[in-house]
């Protein structure tokens, strides 16, 4: 009796040997580590007004981040060059669209500026600042706001580069210079409900005046059938572009901020893709989901300006066709320069300081009008 149960006892204990050999199945895949590749897509945040459902319900868990869409620098001339940044482009001498972006805290996010050729920031009044987006080819752009009203500088810039001039009314002074033709322009006091739209749920969020939305596609459409001259007068191109990975003399610049008006904008450099991050009122990115903000070239140019006698909302008058100093900022380095103005229909110029046209290296490009250089702090 003894011996058959010693018997079963062995083959008991074998079976349970040969059961722990036998590889067993995954309870969780977090507990196999794997190397996974980024995605190389973009990812696309809806419009503030769209309701886009969720496919599976939220585990709370963080999600993978897709990498930054920043612009990669380009070292060769292209065979048909983009006046505005030298890169590439569909023609060499369209003509240009200006749009007035909303700059305050309470509207962001911003739509479309990541798809802007130059973007200016300048003050408007009461410390404020308005952006100012030029499109060499804005047809392809998605989303573009929120729009804001007109003031006169900002009408000066987009002459300069023989832009149509996109806006949402304006103030008395810049009345006066469009309706003497100072540029064409679209405006959403009389457009509205064609050219522009309202975003119900920025209506809903931020108030009616930041809600003023339009597309490329739907500026586009309208230049079209006004059959406006869509061919750019202005010659040559917005600055001497290089293509040579420029590193100017000057100070380190790889962290830069930048107050206009009493809105600080910071910059980062990036020596991977030779642009710098721009982060303003703590965002860094463009809401049509097309990347980071991040541009080539900064140039911070003084300037002055004071308020406009006897205007109550304390707008601005710029004394720009002049002259004056700045900063070209580039590669991690922030080169002493001067510029001219000579006439709102040519664009400004820039100068080394020796007296020399500025080289600039091709890209896209970030301006800002500034009351003093002091404003500029840079590590």
């Amino acid at each position: 009796m003894k011996k058959y149960a010693f018997l079963l006892l062995t083959v008991f204990l074998l079976a349970v040997l040969a059961g722990c050999g036998a590889e067993a199945p995954s309870e969780s895949p977090s507990s196999v580590s794997e190397s996974v590749e980024p995605s190389s897509e973009t990812a696309v945040t809806p419009a503030a007004s769209e309701t886009v459902p969720s496919a599976e319900p939220s585990t709370g868990a963080t999600p993978t981040p897709v990498p930054d869409n920043f612009t990669m620098k380009v070292l060769q001339a292209p065979a048909v060059a983009n006046p505005l940044t030298g890169l590439a482009a569909k023609s060499a001498n369209a003509r240009p669209v200006a749009v007035m972006i909303n700059n305050l805290k309470k509207a962001l996010p911003q739509h479309g500026l990541k798809d802007a050729d130059i973007v200016y920031e300048i003050p408007a009044e009461g410390g404020v600042t308005r952006l100012l987006a030029i499109y060499n080819d804005v047809s392809d752009v998605g989303v573009i706001g929120s729009v804001r009203s007109s003031r006169p500088i900002f009408i000066d810039v987009a002459a300069s580069y023989d832009a149509i001039y996109v806006h949402h009314g304006g103030s008395p002074e810049a009345y006066s210079m469009l309706d003497a033709g100072a540029v064409y322009n679209l405006d959403g006091m009389s457009l509205e409900g064609s050219v522009f739209y309202r975003d119900a749920q920025r209506r809903k969020s931020m108030g009616y005046e930041h809600s003023s939305m339009t597309t490329g596609a739907k500026i586009s459409a309208k230049l079209q059938k006004s059959g406006v001259r869509m061919t750019g007068k202005a010659a040559g191109t917005a600055f001497r572009f290089s293509y040579n990975d420029l590193v100017p003399a000057g100070a380190t610049a790889e962290k830069v901020s930048v107050k206009t008006g009493s809105y600080t904008s910071e910059y980062e450099f990036l020596p991977d893709y030779g642009t710098y991050m721009r982060t303003e009122h703590g965002w860094s990115s463009d809401a049509n989901g097309t990347g980071k903000l991040d541009f080539r070239n900064v140039f911070v140019l003084q300037m002055k300006y004071s308020v406009i006698s006897g205007d109550s909302k304390g707008r601005l008058d710029f004394d720009n066709i002049s002259s004056g100093k700045g900063y070209y900022i580039t590669n991690g380095r922030m080169q002493e320069i001067t510029w001219k103005w000579t006439s709102a229909s040519s664009r400004m110029k820039f100068y080394a300081a020796d007296g020399t046209e500025l080289s600039v290296n091709a890209g896209k490009s970030m301006i800002h009008f500034v009351s003093s250089l002091s404003n500029v702090k840079a590590q």
